[in-house]
């Protein structure tokens, strides 16, 4: 064997001794994530993450249930017995001078809201009232309120000084009506009581 032989192979097994060094001192340096990584990744999900959204048709704690409506009701309110089959829900309220009231709820009775409110100024005889329309909860909420002689539904008799607060909820399976009739200073003195009850209500079915 020459010289220029031996030089060759010694620099072949040279070169081999050093890639088996390299490899040997590098096994198991590869990268891993590091605690604070891992953490950052689990509070990126949480953040990423969404409560569930409410059943529909359930209740809500401290509502009631009237039709598709979901309702907060005053304590003071007592639930009654209907007292004809064209009312869904029915109330008596307590009125500041400790007379009774009627709370009637019923639905789809009939007509536009215009021609609902049209009929309820004619049950009055010199009616001053107002209307107002107004959304609550993506429902479209009509109030009204008309004092002057009552009529009725019939012409026999004539109650003087009194009062009607009724709404129209516009609901997606329907209007709902809540309406209320009684002496004026009765009736005036829930007032604040029957607006706040309104503004509770909101839609629990499938729009």
């Amino acid at each position: 064997m020459n010289k220029q032989k031996i030089i060759i192979y010694g620099v072949i097994i040279l070169a081999g001794l050093s890639l088996a060094w390299w490899i040997n001192g590098n096994k198991g340096s590869v990268s891993k994530p590091s605690a604070s990584n891992t953490l950052n990744v689990q509070r990126t999900e949480t953040r990423m993450s969404s409560s569930p959204p409410s059943n529909p048709g359930q209740a809500r704690p401290g509502e009631i249930l009237i039709g598709q409506l979901g309702v907060i009701v005053p304590d003071d309110w007592q639930a009654e017995p209907e007292s004809n089959t064209m009312r869904i829900a029915q109330f008596r309220l307590p009125a500041i001078d400790g007379t009774d009231v009627e709370l009637a709820v019923t639905f789809n009775i009939g007509g536009g809201v215009k021609a609902n409110v049209d009929r309820w100024y004619h049950q009055f005889q010199d009616p001053v009232g107002r209307d107002t329309t107004y959304v609550s909860n993506n429902l479209q909420i009509t109030l009204v309120d008309i004092r002057g002689t009552f009529l009725g539904m019939r012409v026999e008799f004539e109650l003087g000084n009194y009062q009607m607060l009724a709404a129209i909820v516009k609901a997606p399976d329907g209007p709902y009506f809540f309406k209320m009739t009684g002496p004026k200073e009765s009736v005036s003195s829930l007032s604040h009581s029957f607006a706040s009850f309104i503004g509770t209500i909101r839609y629990v079915g499938n729009q």
